[in-house]
């Protein structure tokens, strides 16, 4: 093996900061309609929005109804979170939350009758029912790649829809590992849409796997019916550690260091297969000679730094996908599945279109932001 010569790096290229700004995926979707369901429903404009647990839908023979709570003490809408089950096995599938539009006087405010307020009949999943999603609501139907900053607790949000950008900053809590919590700066959250300016309450986020979701209720309730409400669900997190827990919610997460042998090739899940010349330099079966020592960044010759970090594939739940990022505007893509120790590592410069790959065929990723 020919060893690399010494080479002396400035210390602050040794520790890219790593506590910067990480990307993720953000949605906020409205409620539906249905076409044909059970007519009392109906006739009260019941909006449905289904949040986890969805693909075993298909097996639901009732929806029960929990809680009815109005939005608000004058409101005539009241919103209630769903189970839909199937009573002959008695398994629980998939859940959500609904709303409606009450007879006045239909409950003392902020009260039910009984935890369960309704069983509804429902063969099968909502698809089969005519689904249709209102359009011209406030907010609804954007999304994109927002980012977080685990620094100041605060997420910024920047969305699309129909080419209107969609944007906000949140403040965020930890309540713990299962649960996030959003608020405004100043309490209401506030999403700017073109020149309009939209408030909304307080949101609970609950985790399922790498995915957050929960409902957002406007502020104002003089909007229209359909902009009453929405779900919204957060995607893509880092999960450095790979324990399955975003690292937004997750206390422990930290990297874990490279095991490498000198003279002998490592396969590692996150870099491919490494084969050690000393306790700084490997080379990489894909990328060529890497320094290491700083990892989770590495410095290549050529590309300079490159660290990455964990995403979940939304396409292809068996597999891991990981992306790398350089400081410059490279992006590297690595993806490997747990059957088989493949990888396929593909980079580009942000300033121009051109992707060149070192295997495998194209992949497409969004520029994570530093």
């Amino acid at each position: 093996m020919r060893f690399l010569p010494k080479i002396i790096l400035p210390a602050v290229l040794l520790a890219p900061a790593l506590n910067a700004a990480q990307s993720f995926t953000a949605g906020i979707e409205p409620f539906r309609s249905l076409s044909s369901f059970d007519q009392v429903l109906m006739d009260l404009e019941f909006r449905f929005a289904p949040m986890a647990g969805t693909t075993a839908a298909g097996d639901a023979t009732h929806v029960l109804l929990r809680g009815l709570r109005a939005l608000d003490a004058d409101s005539d809408v009241y919103e209630s979170g769903y189970e839909a089950i199937n009573l002959d096995a008695g398994t629980r599938l998939d859940v959500g939350t609904v709303y409606m539009q009450l007879p006045d006087a239909s409950l003392p405010e902020n009260s039910v009758a009984s935890p369960i307020v309704g069983v509804v009949r429902r063969d099968g999943p909502w698809d089969d029912y005519g689904p249709q999603t209102p359009q011209g609501t406030t907010v609804g139907g954007a999304s994109g790649i927002s980012t977080y900053d685990p620094e100041t607790e605060t997420i910024s949000l920047s969305l699309s829809r129909n080419g209107q950008t969609i944007s906000g900053t949140v403040n965020y809590t930890v309540v713990d590992t299962e649960t996030l919590v959003l608020e405004g700066p100043e309490g209401l959250i506030t999403l700017t849409a073109g020149g309009d300016m939209y408030n909304f309450h307080e949101t609970v986020l609950y985790r399922e796997g790498g995915r957050f979701y929960g409902v957002m209720q406007s502020a104002d309730l003089s909007v229209s019916y359909d902009s009453l409400l929405f779900a919204v669900e957060f995607s893509g997190f880092p999960d450095v550690d790979g324990d399955g827990i975003p690292d937004i919610v997750d206390p422990e997460a930290e990297f874990p260091p490279l095991d490498l042998e000198v003279g002998t090739w490592v396969w590692d899940a996150r870099i491919g297969y490494l084969r050690a010349a000393n306790d700084r330099w490997a080379e990489s079966q894909q990328l060529g000679w890497v320094y290491y020592e700083a990892f989770p960044w590495v410095y290549h010759l050529d590309l300079g730094w490159i660290g990455y970090v964990r995403h979940d594939i939304v396409a292809n739940p068996e597999g891991t996908q990981w992306t790398y990022f350089q400081q410059d505007g490279y992006f590297v893509w690595f993806w490997s599945t747990p059957e088989e120790a493949e990888s396929f590592f593909y980079f580009s410069n942000a300033s121009d279109s051109g992707w060149e790959s070192f295997a495998g065929g194209f992949g497409e990723f969004p520029f994570p932001t530093l």
